[in-house]
């Protein structure tokens, strides 16, 4: 069972995530030892949970939520420790790279939405880190790294936010 789902990622949704990657010239395989991730992603209005994805360059991860009530005080509540394989972790840190993660701005928001959803990206790599925070926006190499991280993770680990549900 676990390789049918190495060969699903393989072969569907490698060849799905590829089209329109730009702003690479080498094929990558292998994931920097000090590859670190955290996505963040909710709803603006307090009255919903915030969801946190963190990992780590070994495939070790944590899925935590902030409930309504603990969104005053910023504290997160672990709910899952997972792993992922080499695989599902060099798929996710190609979706980085090859979606120029850090050649994003630090901020996308229609701001004519007061309500609505983000997300947020930090990413950590080569003695280099980067924010990216969108709100109410579609940005679409910036959504395409947040499914990615969603199309590995556990089912019900996942990053939610409006512009990639909808």
């Amino acid at each position: 069972m676990i390789l049918m789902k190495k060969l699903f990622l393989l072969f569907l949704v490698i060849p799905f995530f590829l089209v329109g990657f730009t702003n690479t010239n080498t094929f990558i395989t292998e994931v920097p030892d000090d590859f670190r991730l955290t996505a963040i992603s909710g709803s603006v209005s307090p009255d919903y949970p915030v969801y946190k994805i963190e990992l780590a360059a070994d495939g070790e991860g944590v899925y935590s939520v902030m409930p309504p009530e603990g969104r005053q005080n910023g504290k997160f509540k672990a709910v899952n420790r997972f792993k992922l394989d080499e695989i599902q972790l060099l798929l996710v840190y190609r979706a980085v790279m090859e979606n120029n993660f850090f050649g994003l701005e630090k901020e996308y928001r229609d701001s004519s939405i007061l309500d609505g959803s983000f997300a947020r990206l930090t990413v950590s790599v080569g003695g280099k880190s980067h924010t990216v925070r969108t709100q109410n926006i579609a940005v679409k190499g910036f959504d395409k790294i947040m499914l990615m991280i969603n199309a590995v993770t556990p089912e019900n680990n996942k990053m939610l936010y409006n512009e990639i549900l909808l």
